[in-house]
């Protein structure tokens, strides 16, 4: 038959060959081969298509369709035979782990789509269809699965038969949950976590690997066989290799195993730790229940610290798997090093590749042994690329996995179920599915694959396999040694093998050799103990935080020493000698006149030395706390101020300055931060003692008398080297400090000598002493630093008031919206007159608010708590704080209006004086001042004046009323109704805008204006001064129209004055002639009044308060009875102007 039907081939079927009969007739044509197969093997493949059908062979044809249904199948397949016919897609969906913790995921990847092609090329097994692996990456990952698992079936629900792959144990353990929800079959190929044999959870769960627990039971039959009462296990993830590691815990309790867990490993710095407590419990031998990235930290950080002979058991991994390289390696863990520290590491896995000659089942004509030379030539020309970065035996569950989907579908076709209602997960399909998989039985890679019975519950989705045990020899090569029938098989040797340990041991032990006495672990082995140690006892009981009996050697207690390398105890030192501190390896000999104390720790001294030896120290504190204290001393400043001409200066405390004796009428000092411009630049000043806290401040130049009238309440003064010394007193004025230092330690000195102190002890008493007094001054020093001036308690109570209101200043947008209220005002005024006294803005602000707002660098309107403008204030800063403080007072109480109602923006306290330059803007109509003045909340220009006009001196203040003489002029070009009221005068007695400020302060203030010319108005900095002056005078009109400007608002104040008086006055008529009676009362208690106050002037002369109340009312009633005079004369006709009669 096979002479008649000329065909050329693919690997095929063994029982296509025996029903044709005979070898195939070859074509001439090359024959692609399956590369893996022996050339033996390749002669005796049969053909899988034909190349030429002819009609004569139409029976032929029919008769082997109906022997075989494959073969017919195939010989229509396009996949196969290159026709019009093309093979129906089995689409399955594979999630591997293709990267992530676990590295087996791209042998997986490899091996399942070798197995899918050869079944695909044969069509013998599924004839007609075509498997197609649909690969996703999880990243080993169980939510990464997971979430690909559902997106895919979502997005195409009728397209995926079943799901394979899963590998990983947290991948397979998400979507074993959601298989038989969504009725998906589903096949793990590598999964082996023992918790998911639970059929309760996982009901619709196979696997193609034998699962992991056997291993637990494997670890402990190799503990029992070597002898190994004490084993160490590092754990990996608590999801993935916990219960695992409890299961460990529990077996090994029953076999009476003392196992003791480490966490997992994740980083190098882990593995560090963990090489560290192994040294430090002892533990030899290592249960790795872990990934293999953890196991390669271990071993490179065990290299690291000098330990190379550890013996670990672990789960099968990828080949040379700690060769892999990552971030943080020691160069100490080379190629070489690392293939000797994993030497007799002991691998326990399922079962790979058998290694025989049973045909597999779905691939005729293949062998396991076939597959595993395949495997392992694919290795060698693949081995550390990105197609497969480390090889994994694993590749074989793969192979099986594909196998055993295969034969599901095929029993599910015989059973007419259709690929159709394989994609539309049937519930019919599904459970068809799980049935087939349950009755499994097919020869595989790995060995015969059957599954318990259905039903038969935890562990039903468990191939029944067994586990091998490798160990790893010289020249990195796995020997297979044992092999365990899963589940409760015994351990059987492979054809007399057994294990190999280092040094050729036949049981080696489970932890390092434990140290005797004299002796201390040093990494694996044991040293003994230095002199002036000591050991006595073994190592204790095992602890994995290294606690127990003394392990290591102890140092030698006081009175006590060894001199010989391991001693196990030490000798107390002999009459007369003594060791005063542990560790020593010789005892001291007491000096003469003393006697070792009965615990060996010192000698004995009398009281006379004792007494000469406190001398010393207390001498030596002495001396160099003076010394301590006038180094770099400073002195804090309470006040400077001009005193009968001269300007002094008062300290907090005793200055201790004294240059008298050395006939001197006065010393150098330096001041500093004293807030004023002219003494911080000065800084060099010569300073004569008034007395015990009171300088006067001196030229530095010439030391005359200095009469500027510099006023501060801060600063510091200091003294330079070595006037510090030279120039200041100790002991109540009777020697210069120096020679207090000097003298004090010279006593001690000679108190040792006389006192026949030992130059042992002298040295110890004076460092003492110096160590003693260096923290004491150095602490005295800084409580004086620390020690407050009155004006910073004041600063302080202020402040801690302020932040009781607003705990939190923010600072705000400079411009209208910093101004503060007058109550604020009043509250800064009430708070620091004391310390104000007659003193300017200048004082006020270096002094107050530069102190107040430094913590926070804030403007003081921010500090305090600012409102919006509704008053600009014009003043100059050499005026009074106490008369600008009344004045603004005045101006509320003219308006009517509360304190905390009016609203003034004032420079000082509404720029933020730590950043001026800031405030100043780009140009000056940029500046904060032209933004509050120029604001449609501010209602006027309030103008601080007294009678010399000092504003109007100052370039900023004409600033300011140009500004105020624009905003005017724009409102009144536009014709439109306004709230400003433009430039307001104002004094400490009154707004004379409103006239009721005094008469007399006006006509001066209008005479002094007569005299200014604002073009010669001064400023502090030239630059201002330029641009300002630059500014008015490119304004229309100019100079004189400012000047103008400003007549013209004291021409109305005299104006607004006199109206006010003659209302006042008309007023005042028109009431005394409503009522004569009303008069003649009036002047009746005018003269009982004087006759009360004459009476009673006796009694207030003891009493000043008294008298200064009765001279304010004898001034008042003087001046009523004045006015009255002129009244009443007035209506008894003695005026020349009046016509009327005294009657009337």
């Amino acid at each position: 038959l096979a002479r008649i039907v000329r065909c050329r081939t693919k690997p095929a079927h063994a029982a296509v060959r025996r029903l044709l009969g005979g070898p195939p007739v070859r074509r001439r044509r090359r024959i692609r081969r399956v590369r893996m197969v022996s050339p033996e093997r390749r002669r005796r493949l049969p053909l899988s298509r034909c190349s030429t059908l002819r009609p004569s062979h139409l029976a032929l044809w029919c008769l082997v369709a109906w022997r075989s249904p494959a073969v017919g199948a195939a010989l229509s397949c396009g996949y196969s035979a290159g026709g019009d016919t093309p093979c129906e897609p089995l689409d399955v969906l594979v999630i591997l782990p293709l990267t992530g913790a676990w590295t087996g995921g791209p042998s997986l990847n490899v091996s399942a789509h070798y197995m899918a092609q050869l079944i695909n090329e044969q069509q013998l097994l599924l004839p007609g269809y075509e498997i197609v692996l649909h690969i996703r990456n999880d990243n080993c990952s169980g939510s990464d699965a997971s979430a690909i698992y559902l997106r895919e079936v979502m997005d195409e629900p009728a397209k995926y038969i079943a799901l394979g792959g899963t590998s990983c144990s947290a991948a397979a353990k998400t979507t074993a949950v959601i298989s038989p929800i969504i009725r998906m079959p589903q096949i793990s190929w590598g999964a082996v976590a023992a918790e998911l044999s639970d059929r309760e959870t996982y009901p619709s769960f196979f696997r193609t690997r034998v699962q992991e627990a056997g291993a637990n039971t494997v670890w402990l039959n190799i503990a029992k066989m070597m002898d190994w009462k004490r084993l160490l296990a590092v754990r990996g993830e608590d999801d993935r290799f916990g219960f695992q590691a409890n299961e460990f815990m529990v077996l090994a309790a029953t076999e009476g195993i003392e196992v003791s867990t480490l966490w997992s490993i994740l980083t190098p710095a882990d593995a560090a730790q963990v090489a560290v407590q192994v040294l430090r419990t002892r533990s030899r031998v290592l249960v790795m229940i872990t990934y293999e990235y953890s196991i390669t930290y271990l071993l490179c950080e065990a290299l690291n610290i000098g330990v190379s002979n550890l013996l670990l058991l672990t789960k099968t991994h990828s080949d040379n798997f700690w060769q892999m390289d990552y971030e943080g390696r020691h160069g100490v863990c080379t190629a070489e090093a690392m293939d000797a520290v994993a030497q007799y590491m002991v691998w326990v896995g399922a079962t790979a590749f058998r290694s025989d000659i049973t045909e597999l089942t779905c691939v005729p004509g293949m062998t396991s042994a076939d597959y595993e030379a395949w495997w392992e030539r694919f290795k060698v020309e693949n081995d550390n690329t990105d197609l497969l970065p480390l090889p994994h035996s694993v590749a074989a569950n793969a192979a099986d996995g594909v196998c055993m989907l295969a034969l599901a579908v095929r029993r599910l076709l015989e059973q007419d179920i259709s690929v159709s209602a394989m994609r539309g997960r049937s519930q019919g399909a599904f459970d068809a599915f799980n049935s087939a998989f349950a009755a499994s039985d097919f020869q595989g890679v790995t060995g015969p694959i059957t599954f318990p019975a259905e039903g038969s519950g935890d562990g039903a989705g468990d191939p029944q396999g067994s586990l091998d045990v490798f160990q790893v020899l010289d020249n990195v090569t796995w020997v297979l040694v044992f092999t365990f029938e899963v589940p409760g098989g015994p351990l059987r040797p492979v054809s007399g093998r057994n294990f190999s340990w280092p040094d050729g041991e036949l049981k080696p032990l489970c932890s390092f050799p434990e140290c005797g006495p004299g002796q201390e672990p040093y990494l694996t082995s044991c040293k003994s103990c230095e002199p002036g140690q000591f050991k006595t006892a073994s190592l204790g009981s095992f602890d994995v935080d290294g606690e127990g009996d003394e392990k290591t050697c102890s140092a030698c207690f006081p009175g006590t020493f060894s001199s010989m390398y391991g001693a196990s105890v030490c000798t107390t030192c002999r009459f007369g000698e003594y060791a005063t501190e542990v560790g020593m390896s010789a005892c001291i000999e007491c000096p003469y006149g003393h006697i070792a104390s009965d615990e060996r720790t010192g000698c004995e001294v009398g009281v006379l030395y004792f007494v000469c030896a406190s001398a010393v120290f207390l001498l030596t504190f002495f001396s160099i706390a003076t010394l301590v204290m006038r180094l770099g001393r400073t002195v804090k400043i309470v006040d400077i101020s001009l005193v009968d001409g001269k300007l002094h200066a008062t300290t907090l405390g005793g200055h201790l300055l004294w240059h008298r004796w050395r006939g001197r009428s006065s010393t150098r000092i330096r001041i500093a931060l004293t807030g004023h411009p002219s003494l911080d630049a000065a800084r060099k000043f010569r300073a004569r003692v008034v007395s015990a806290n009171r300088i006067e401040l001196l030229s530095a130049v010439d030391e005359s008398p200095i009469q500027e009238e510099w006023v501060t309440s801060r600063g510091v003064i200091t003294q330079p080297f070595p006037l510090e010394l030279l120039d200041t007193h100790s002991l109540s004025r009777t020697l210069p400090s120096f020679m207090t230092i000097i003298g004090l330690f010279l006593a001690g000195s000679l108190v040792a000598m006389l006192g026949h102190v030992d130059q042992a002890t002298s040295t110890i008493a004076k460092l003492a002493g110096a160590l003693v007094s260096t923290v004491v001054a150095g602490l005295a020093r800084r409580r004086t630093r620390s020690s407050r001036t009155p004006i910073e308690a004041r600063l302080a109570h202020f402040r801690q008031e302020v932040r009781a209101i607003t705990p939190h200043p923010v600072a705000t947008q400079r411009g209208p919206g910093r101004a503060i209220n007058g109550q604020q005002l009043e509250a800064l005024y009430e708070c620091f007159r004391e310390f104000i006294k007659n003193r300017d803005m200048h004082y006020v602000c270096a002094n107050i608010v530069l102190p107040l707002t430094q913590p926070e660098r804030l403007a003081y309107a921010d500090f305090v708590g600012p409102s919006t403008v509704t008053w600009f204030v014009s003043h100059c800063w050499a005026t009074p704080f106490r008369e600008f403080a009344e004045t603004l007072r005045k101006h509320a109480q003219t308006l009517h209006q509360e304190l905390h109602d009016s609203r003034y923006w004032i420079c000082t306290f509404s720029n933020n004086q730590w950043e001026v330059d800031a405030e100043l803007g780009t140009h000056i109509q940029d500046s904060s001042f032209h933004l509050a003045l120029m604001s449609d909340s501010c209602l006027g220009t309030v103008m601080v004046i007294d009678a010399e006009a000092l504003p109007l001196q100052r370039v900023w203040c004409l600033f300011e009323v140009a500004t105020t003489y624009e905003r005017a002029a724009v409102a009144e070009s536009l014709n439109e109704p306004t709230c400003f009221e433009g430039l307001v005068l104002c004094t400490q007695t009154g707004v004379l805008n409103k006239g009721t400020a005094d008469m007399d302060m006006a006509i001066a203030i209008a005479q002094r204006l007569l005299q200014i010319d604002l073009r010669l108005a001064e400023a502090t900095n030239e630059e201002d001064k330029e641009a300002i002056l630059h500014w008015v005078e490119g304004m229309p009109g100019g100079f004189k129209e400012i000047n103008g400007f400003v007549r013209t608002a004291i021409r109305n104040s005299l104006i607004d004055m006199h109206d006010a008086f003659e209302h006042d006055f008309e007023q005042l008529v028109n009431m005394l002639k409503s009522s004569q009676s009303t008069l003649s009362r009036m002047l009746s208690e005018d003269m009982y009044t004087d006759a009360s106050e004459r009476s009673k002037s006796h009694s207030h002369r003891s009493d000043p308060k008294g008298l200064e109340a009765s001279a304010s009312r004898s001034s008042l009633i003087r001046a009523m009875q004045k006015s009255r005079a002129s009244l009443k004369s007035l209506f008894n006709g003695e005026s020349p102007c009046s016509s009327t009669s005294s009657a009337n």
